[in-house]
């Protein structure tokens, strides 16, 4: 299910990712790339997403490696803000991901660890970097 005009590595890495996430979750990555819509399989996509986001890669770009609508990865890293705060499984299983070396960016901030330690830094608190900004 791993879309083909994106380029190498960034198919390494979703599909390094999903093996991830299948591992953590107790989910085959063959299921978590499949069509369904069970509540389990869908949050497991939605950390493959957020992943995938925190590699620096653009919404469209973590669709098309995901075979997704890029509306749809919009969708998983709002959500992502929510299920932290509210599914303790889910942010355990982000917490796992994070600590593995994988920064989550959802729309609301970004996960990650440093030195054994996990941080959530809120959006609004993220110093925007002027080489990004476009004129």
């Amino acid at each position: 299910m791993i879309a083909q005009d994106i380029t190498d590595i960034e198919r390494r890495q979703a599909e390094s990712i999903t093996e991830i996430v299948a591992k953590i979750t107790g989910i085959k990555a063959a299921v978590i790339q499949s069509r369904r819509r069970d509540a389990p399989i869908v949050r497991a996509r939605w950390l493959v997403a957020v992943a995938l986001r925190g590699t620096g890669m653009t919404y469209s770009r973590t669709g098309k490696a995901l075979g997704l609508d890029h509306g749809t990865i919009m969708h998983a890293c709002q959500k992502f803000h929510w299920a932290l705060k509210l599914d303790r499984r889910f942010r355990d299983q982000a917490v796992a991901i994070a600590k593995l070396g994988w920064p989550l960016k959802g729309g609301a901030g970004v996960l990650s660890a440093r030195g054994g330690s996990v941080f959530y830094t809120r959006a609004s608190h993220l110093k925007k970097d002027p080489a990004r900004i476009k004129s």
